[in-house]
């Protein structure tokens, strides 16, 4: 199967506008059936009213959110953030940790496993899986010992997920003294993508001939064939030769090497789990960080992650109700 083309600029039939419209119809759909159940008083209310208001401004907020955080957050610092109590238990959820054993053991490592369309099928399939059964937006990458993936596989995992964002988030981690779980860092698969292509050399140049059209489903053996070949030709267009294990370009990536290619996109936030509820240093650290998602550790081993945006949200409401 051949390579599609690369996608052309939006027209007003695009995927996104065609959402928009989708999301406006269901919005409104929903507002009329709940107009013919709710008493016509109530639904004039002040609230029902916002409520009407709102429905356009939706796709356009939410973009805007994680920024407005990042506005707001020095702000935190004025508040008495000492009288607000965040159970952690509330906050928290468990990250899935992107499938590199069993059938897909050569995901990590082996260059050849990308470029087929059934490992990228069964990758893709595998992280739907884990979300459904109440895993968070998180994947943990392990390094391990800095001899488990290569940089070409992490790069092509990033592209994937980018394409299907089942994951939005990375949260790197290691073995130290024959342990593994530390944590590295965080960064979305956005970050990783940019930065390899931006401090490797011949990503840049070797990512601009590959056609991995938005809107992909992977998980369909046909169209993950598109994906399959891109990789193929990726690695020809790197490796050279190929599968040298201290190679920078398709060598293994070890934490020291995460840290120098993503540099300060790289998030070391982390809430050491010592208490049930937060404290007022970390309320702040979490609502000032650059990622929705913030690790929770214990002895520096990850073990979940909380969720930026939910802090933020509980600190405002506080806020508005002392006046």
């Amino acid at each position: 199967m051949g390579l599609l083309p690369p996608p052309t600029s939006r027209g007003p039939g695009s995927g996104a506008d065609r959402a928009i419209v989708a999301y406006l119809v269901l919005a409104l759909t929903t507002l009329i059936v709940l107009r013919a159940t709710v008493e016509s008083l109530a639904f004039l209310s002040v609230g029902w009213m916002l409520a009407l208001a709102l429905i356009p401004l939706t796709p356009w907020l939410l973009p805007r959110l994680g920024e407005f955080l990042r506005e707001i957050s020095p702000y935190v610092q004025s508040l008495k953030l000492g009288i607000i109590e965040l159970d952690l238990r509330t906050l928290t959820r468990e990250p899935i940790t992107v499938p590199s054993s069993g059938v897909l053991a050569a995901v990590p490592n082996d260059l050849a496993a990308l470029s087929t369309s059934t490992f990228i099928s069964e990758l893709v399939k595998s992280l739907h899986q884990l979300r459904r059964e109440g895993g968070g937006p998180v994947g943990i990458i392990d390094l391990k010992d800095g001899h488990k993936w290569r940089l070409t596989n992490l790069y092509f995992l990033a592209r994937l997920l980018e394409i299907d964002p089942v994951v939005g988030q990375l949260v790197l981690t290691e073995i130290r003294g024959g342990m593994d779980g530390y944590l590295v860092g965080s960064c979305t698969p956005n970050e990783l993508r940019q930065h390899v292509e931006l401090g490797v050399p011949g990503y840049l140049e070797a990512s601009q001939s590959l056609h991995l059209p938005a809107g992909l489903d992977l998980s369909d053996l046909t169209q993950a064939d598109v994906a399959a070949q891109a990789f193929a030709s990726l690695v020809q267009a790197l490796a050279k030769p190929p599968g040298l294990d201290d190679d920078l370009v398709t060598g293994y990536v070890t934490s020291d090497r995460i840290r120098t290619i993503l540099g300060g996109s790289l998030g070391v936030e982390a809430v050491e789990v010592i208490q049930a509820t937060l404290t007022p240093d970390e309320i702040r650290a979490i609502v000032g960080s650059n990622h929705r998602f913030v690790p929770t550790t214990t002895n520096a081993r990850v073990t979940g992650f909380v969720d930026r945006d939910a802090v933020a949200l509980t600190v405002a409401r506080n806020a508005i109700a002392r006046g």
